[in-house]
């Protein structure tokens, strides 16, 4: 039987701690082979400057609070429902005010030797700060949603090899129809007012706010929302090689605005 792996977790690490302190709690470990997700919770003032391997790129979601994150000169007001992908190899600053709090999802993506190849030989895409608001990601459509359905892209194809990631939102009744990807490994995060169920063959599972879940591989899967709830998430998804991103530009049709 099909098992849908999900992590529920509250933004409640910095209840009793001190001015200063930064909270890690790894979420779904070891799902992913190539991906490492986090949340990481910190309570101001802080100042912390990180510096990723080569072999790596990160990925900062503003679930809750305020900070800022700095790289090469740029800088990103980083709240919740926004992204940051610092440049690849450089280092980054996050700053937090004194009584302020700043909760992300931090994800690490591994990268491969064609990846590393990808970033030498197209440096301008990954030499700088790249940053948005949820809500200025362009809409696209796509065959497996109704006209309903917001969708919208937020990590397009091209920053980091491999991976692309979006938001989709809509409300009950309505339904993501049932659909396969078995070139790709795909996580949702509910965001504040999600509220759907997730089917993955005989499985089902239900996606609420601040919950990480993993799609089964090659899954047929589906989600439902029913009447009176909003579906409202993240999808990330994580190609097995650079020709399989064509899944993207296949079903995601842009909109022109």
């Amino acid at each position: 039987m099909t098992e849908i792996p999900s992590k529920r977790f509250a933004l409640d690490a910095l209840r009793s701690a001190e001015p200063g302190t930064l909270v890690r709690e790894p979420l779904l470990p070891g799902q992913l082979p190539e991906v490492r997700t986090e949340l990481v919770s910190i309570r101001g003032p802080f100042e912390g400057t990180e510096q990723p391997a080569g072999d790596v790129y990160v990925l900062l979601i503003g679930l809750a609070g305020t900070g800022a994150v700095r790289s090469g000169g740029a800088s990103f007001e980083l709240v919740a429902e926004s992204l940051a992908r610092p440049p690849h190899g450089k280092a980054y600053e996050i700053r937090v005010a004194d009584a302020a709090e700043l909760h992300v999802l931090h994800v690490t993506k591994s990268l491969d030797e064609t990846d590393r190849k990808v970033i030498a030989d197209g440096p301008a895409d990954h030499a700088e700060l790249f940053a948005c608001r949820f809500a200025d990601g362009p809409t696209y459509s796509e065959g497996i949603k109704s006209a309903r359905t917001v969708n919208r892209t937020l990590l397009p194809e091209g920053k980091v090899p491999r991976f692309c990631l979006g938001s989709v939102k809509t409300t009950g009744p309505d339904q993501v129809a049932r659909h396969k990807h078995p070139m790709l490994e795909q996580l949702f995060l509910g965001l504040r007012d999600c509220r759907c169920t997730v089917h993955a063959d005989d499985a089902s599972a239900l996606l609420t706010g601040n919950t990480l879940l993993h799609i089964p591989l090659g899954s047929d899967h589906a989600v439902t929302v029913a009447e009176g709830d909003t579906l409202d998430y993240l999808w990330f998804d994580f190609f097995h090689t650079l020709a399989d991103q064509s899944w993207i530009r296949d079903q995601h049709i842009t909109n022109d605005e």
